[in-house]
């Protein structure tokens, strides 16, 4: 079944009547219209989700894809090469959201440097990531909650008393890789997948399958792959060549 929507003019943009004079006053907003098909793949995908504006003679336009830019290097400048540090617990890799289960006391004291940066650092590794607070929110009896948006990888060169890591920024590598290699790689990492304990779901399988670019579909990989959380830090920081080639290998590591 195929449906389609056409704007109308409704009660809420009464003073635009001027547009349709005598036009009476209990029109819907839209309405959606259905047509039988004999087979699925006749239904043609759409370019983009309905926009229903109320706007007359307005057309759609092709939108750009959701995920493009995804996985893409950030060049996120703090405007310090020392700040807080946080030991990471859990998955950090840039492009996803860290979170990070507090106290009131500790609560309150982030909520307050919302937007400010923080070193995520790992047990043994001398790579780190640039975290920003992004989101703080509180519960009695759980405690809160803050949200990291993960920036992008940066060089540890040490942390004093009180804390503090000083770090270097680390310069975006080559990310080209020919389409032959992505493509096989990516057929690596979905049958690596089928056996694993935790599965991405069916939109993150759809998202791989339309990724092309080598810096995407590693950086995904990386977000799904069931590998230590400090390896994929350390790989993170390498050109797409040099991502697939650690990639494989820690794969066959675990077969």
């Amino acid at each position: 079944m195929v449906f389609s929507t056409k704007c109308l003019l409704s009660r809420r943009c009464a003073r635009d009547r001027q547009i349709a004079p005598g036009a009476p006053e209990n029109l819907p907003d839209y309405v959606v219209s259905f047509r039988s098909v004999a087979e699925i793949v006749e239904i043609v995908v759409a370019e983009n989700l309905p926009d229903l504006r109320q706007a007359p003679g307005w057309q759609a336009k092709p939108s750009e894809s959701q995920d493009a830019g995804f996985g893409l290097w950030s060049n996120a400048e703090p405007g310090t090469r020392s700040l807080p540090g946080l030991s990471a617990d859990g998955d950090a890799v840039p492009g996803q959201t860290y979170r990070l289960e507090t106290t009131e006391t500790e609560y309150e004291a982030y909520r307050e440097a919302m937007g400010a940066f923080r070193v995520l650092t790992f047990t043994g590794q001398p790579v780190g990531v640039l975290a920003q607070i992004t989101g703080a929110s509180f519960m009695p009896k759980r405690g809160g909650r803050i949200e990291f948006s993960v920036e992008m990888p940066v060089t540890v060169n040490g942390t004093s008393a009180d804390g503090q890591v000083a770090f270097d920024l680390i310069a975006k590598p080559d990310m080209q890789a020919s389409t032959a290699e992505v493509e096989t790689f990516k057929t690596l990492v979905m049958k690596a997948l089928q056996t694993a304990q935790s599965k991405p779901s069916a939109f993150e399988e759809e998202r791989l399958a339309a990724l092309d670019e080598p810096e995407a579909v590693t950086s995904w990989a990386l977000m799904h792959l069931a590998l230590p959380v400090s390896m994929k830090i350390d790989i993170y920081r390498h050109g797409a060549r040099e991502r697939i080639r650690l990639m494989a290998k820690a794969i066959e590591n675990l077969q």
